[in-house]
């Protein structure tokens, strides 16, 4: 099942989790999300029934909220609500395992993700930068297709991250198949 490059345009749906991220909903009219369960390797992953993009994770989130004012976090907001947000899609696709260190010898979290091209991201990133006076991390922009016991999905901050999570890159046949 080789997939083209595809493109959408995203209606801007920025939300703060509960989770404690800042988060670009994808609605399922541009790209549903999977409806079946697949099995790679023997374990058998669920599928996300929602689709987003993390834009900033917990520890940065914070720091933002931190470090500027509610006024300015508003106005920030808006510029992002009020940019052009562009998907391209199919980019690889990672199956990811992250272990907990505060629980040792639990099952490992699982997770497959595609990555994706998010046009209006490097531009949000930049206007945080100017506010925050420093460089910020940008996480490898990815959407979480399957979890397996973590439906909250892995956390991915950092192209170092994404790395070490790594377990293999899957193929689209591969999945396709499961």
């Amino acid at each position: 099942m080789a997939t083209a490059k595809q493109s959408k345009t995203v209606p801007v749906d920025l939300e703060t989790t509960r989770k404690r991220t800042l988060v670009l909903n994808i609605p399922p009219s541009l790209w549903k999300p999977p409806t079946a369960s697949v099995v790679i390797d023997g374990e058998t992953y669920a599928p996300k029934d929602e689709l987003h993009v993390t834009l900033l994770g917990r520890a940065l989130l914070e720091e933002i909220e931190t470090q500027l004012s509610l006024r300015l976090r508003r106005r920030l907001w808006a510029e992002a609500r009020n940019r052009q947000w562009r998907i391209d899609r199919g980019g690889d696709l990672h199956l990811l395992e992250h272990f907990d260190p505060a629980t040792p010898g639990a099952p490992s979290a699982r997770s497959i993700v595609e990555m994706i091209m998010l046009d209006g991201a490097e531009a949000f990133y930049q206007s945080l930068e100017h506010q925050v006076g420093r460089q910020l991390p940008r996480p490898p922009t990815h959407v979480t297709l399957y979890t397996l016991r973590d439906a909250g999905g892995i956390g991915i901050p950092d192209a170092g991250s994404l790395r070490r999570l790594t377990v293999r890159t899957l193929t689209r046949e591969e999945l396709a198949s499961a």
